[in-house]
């Protein structure tokens, strides 16, 4: 994640050496056409795993890993000038001024002095209240925990607590007496820092607020994709910044300059005023994650474990964007987290720190701390495919039994590639020898495996389409307030589960003419023959991920939570309570539960509670899952496909190929189908994949089933069966194939089954 700020520690563009010349002339972009800039001026490599913080200090950018590291750069040579371990943890942030370093250690905000190696608790332990981020100023240290808390300490000492949100605080920002906070529960709220009051200034549904900052008596902040402008003071939308494909993991601004970096792995660099975007860098090849700015140069971190540098007179001069007399905030925008600010080398405030363990004053007067990350969806059922008995994959798995010690392999090469979607693929459905995908562009399209060529293509709305399953004539999805049913022979439709007021469906599943709906409010509708028959209210949060088999329906939802409901009597029992972030993935199988909340997939026991697995890999947040047999699928933001043993939790393969976020999956012909934020299909041999892995899956069977995108998902009967006789006569009729599948969460991603 990232969030940022901005103070008043300034670097003056106009009067960096070469810069102003290049303002000088670079005054005719007025219209706000995009140019994209591929050419970075360095790149530092070294770190084993994702980047989560930067900060720039004179010549220097240090940069905090997932791989536990603290890494300070030279500018000049690209080398590492220093490499230390403060932890066995994450670092949680890094910000560096002088001899001073503030970083999050799991429950404490800690400050060592880079000089004499001494450390001191600036926001000692508060319980088991994880740190997600902070911020100093004036020796105060302000901490947003996991616990929905932000806590105020001073001299080390706990001066008050302020209490006002639902979820954890991952990105914060303060100017003056005003402390803006983000969170899990969606929510922005403006705190009074002398008499603790709270204002909440926007309640979102979207998802976690990641990225936080406030300039000219307007909050910047984003929720996903866009980037959005909201006044303080009358609570009205002054812009809404489109342009990125995927949710915005740092915001940064540098005087009339708003850089925002996201998942889609690109750069924005608008104006803040105007909203208008003047260049996006494009180059990394994951999700950016941070940036920081100094000496006129931009810096990146990213998913990809590199820097990249940025020399902002190149990107200024050849985007030709007026803004003379701009200056760059000096600030870093924090990992999921946190966040420090320290003093001015030389000043009277750093030599006060440089004395006391607690004087640790802030060099400007704003700045921001970021949030923690998600995942995806999944779901499963007893509609096989049977590998073994598939034509030369049988053989396959006869040879293929020498991988059990969980050596990993990584496939590199697809079986074919489909390409025309001019937006993300959301969901994915397989149907006999035709793929069918859904899109953000809007459109659902039908193409054929054997030619690579597009079948079909329809819009059915005039808004993305709400996940797609076909099977035979019948194809189901959700349209904003409702869920339909449209039958491609005849083109009739028929509203499955009808508008419920301005309740926004935002995932669904059908079972025996039974529609069960995830909705935007929290609530989970029962629909049957179109009429209501009643609702589960059990989550504080929208409902973006469910999974039925039998009587006991799993929904997973931004709370954070996953509850189990006896769709009989309506009772709730929740199995897991959780605050890395929203239930983006979620299945059942063999009386476990399997779910995503972050890079990890998470096997807990349904009847005890007890963890069962914690499945590493993935080196950011996992956004769709499958079973197939006792094969579990997970594609991530790291994009990238794991291929585990889901009984044993152990790797066997890694697909690797796509560019940006894997959000959905399917299996279908022992073929996976991976679609992508990158707007493309891949088409995956199993035969290849589990024969070069060398994995025992003797009798594996191949669940067929499509991984939902977070708005929807629906199940059609078998064709020619009874049931599917039934649905294609009646508006209503609309059985299951299999006893069991899932639906996904908004914002991307997807399962179901």
């Amino acid at each position: 994640g990232g969030g940022g700020g901005g103070g008043d520690d300034y670097v003056d563009l106009a009067t960096t050496p070469g810069l102003s010349d290049a303002m000088a002339h670079a005054a005719s972009n007025t219209s706000g056409d995009v140019y994209t800039h591929r050419q970075a001026l360095g790149t530092f490599e070294g770190h084993r795993e994702w980047i989560w913080s930067l900060s720039y200090d004179k010549s220097t950018i240090y940069s905090a890993s997932q791989d536990k590291s603290v890494v300070a750069w030279d500018l000049r040579s690209g080398r590492q000038l220093r490499s230390f371990t403060p932890g066995t943890s994450g670092v949680v942030g890094v910000h560096v001024r002088d001899q001073w370093l503030y970083f999050g250690v799991q429950h404490k905000v800690v400050a060592l002095n880079l000089h004499t190696q001494q450390t001191y608790d600036a926001a000692p332990a508060h319980g088991a209240a994880l740190v997600l981020c902070f911020l100093v100023e004036s020796g105060t240290v302000y901490v947003g925990y996991q616990d929905g808390a932000v806590r105020i300490w001073k001299n080390g000492a706990l001066k008050g607590t302020l209490s006002a949100h639902k979820g954890p605080v991952k990105v914060m920002y303060k100017e003056a007496h005003a402390l803006f906070t983000g969170s899990d529960d969606q929510s922005v709220v403006r705190h009074n820092v002398n008499t603790g009051r709270p204002t909440t200034l926007y309640q979102g549904f979207n998802g976690p607020i990641r990225a936080l900052l406030a300039y000219n008596k307007n909050i910047y902040f984003s929720d996903g994709p866009n980037v959005r402008a909201q006044s303080i003071e009358t609570g009205t939308c002054v812009h809404t910044m489109q342009g990125h494909r995927e949710p915005v993991f740092c915001l940064l601004r540098a005087g009339e300059l708003l850089f925002s970096g996201s998942s889609d792995n690109t750069v924005y660099i608008r104006n803040i005023h105007t909203a208008v975007p003047y260049a996006v860098l494009a180059g990394h090849t994951a999700v950016v994650k941070c940036l920081a700015v100094g000496d006129a140069k931009l810096f990146s971190g990213s998913s990809d474990r590199t820097i990249r540098m940025w020399d902002l007179r190149d990107v200024l001069a050849a985007a030709k964007v007026n803004v003379s007399g701009a200056e760059l905030v000096e600030w870093t925008a924090r990992p999921p987290e946190g966040q420090g600010h320290v003093p001015q080398p030389g000043s009277a405030a750093a030599q006060s720190a440089a004395k006391s363990p607690y004087g640790n004053p802030q060099a400007g007067k704003s700045y921001g701390s970021v949030p923690l990350g998600g995942g995806g969806g999944g779901g499963g059922g007893d509609d096989y495919v049977d590998l073994a008995t598939t034509p030369g994959l049988s053989d396959a798995m006869a040879h293929a039994a020498s991988n059990t010690s969980g050596d990993v392999y990584t496939h590199r090469q697809a079986l074919g590639t489909f390409e025309g979607h001019r937006e993300w693929i959301w969901s994915l459905s397989y149907d006999k020898s035709t793929i069918y995908s859904a899109s953000q562009d809007k459109s659902v399209v039908a193409w054929d495996l054997r030619s690579g060529r597009q079948l079909r293509s329809f819009t059915p709305g005039t808004s993305g389409v709400v996940g797609v399953h076909v099977r035979d004539q019948w194809l189901y999805f959700g349209v904003q307030h409702k869920v339909v049913a449209l039958n491609l022979h005849t083109q009739q439709t028929y509203d499955a589960a009808p508008a419920h007021g301005a309740a926004l469906v935002l995932c669904f599943l059908v079972e025996s003419g039974t529609v069960y709906v995830g909705y935007q409010d929290g609530a989970v509708r029962i629909w049957k023959n179109g009429a209501l028959k009643g609702t589960l209210s059990a989550h504080k949060g929208p409902v973006k991920v469910m999974y039925k088999e039998a009587h006991a329906l799993f929904t997973g939802s931004d709370d954070q939570s996953v509850v189990r409901h006896n769709v009989n009597t309506g009772r709730p029992t929740t199995l897991y309570q959780g605050f890395n972030g929203p239930i983006r993935a979620l299945l059942a199988y063999n009386k476990n539960i399997y779910f995503s909340d972050g890079p990890n997939v998470r096997a807990q026991s349904i009847e005890t509670g007890t963890c069962v697995h914690t499945m590493q890999g993935h080196r950011e947040p996992v956004f769709c899952l499958l079973r197939a047999g006792e094969l579990l699928f997970s594609g991530s933001s790291d994009n990238t496909v794991y291929i585990r043993n889901i009984h044993t939790a152990v790797p066997y393969a890694v697909l690797a190929g796509h560019t940006a976020v894997v959000k959905c999956l399917a299996v279908g012909d022992a073929k996976l189908f991976s679609g992508s934020s990158d707007r493309t299909i891949r088409m995956w041999d199993l035969r290849d994949v589990l024969a070069a892995a060398k994995v025992n899956v003797s009798g594996a069977e191949l669940v067929e089933w499509t991984a939902r995108p977070p708005e929807g998902q629906g199940h059609v009967p078998q064709p020619g069966s009874a049931a599917a006789q039934s649905a294609a006569k009646s508006p209503y009729g609309n059985p299951q194939a299999g006893k069991s599948y899932g639906s996904v969460p908004l914002g991307g991603g997807g399962g179901g089954g």
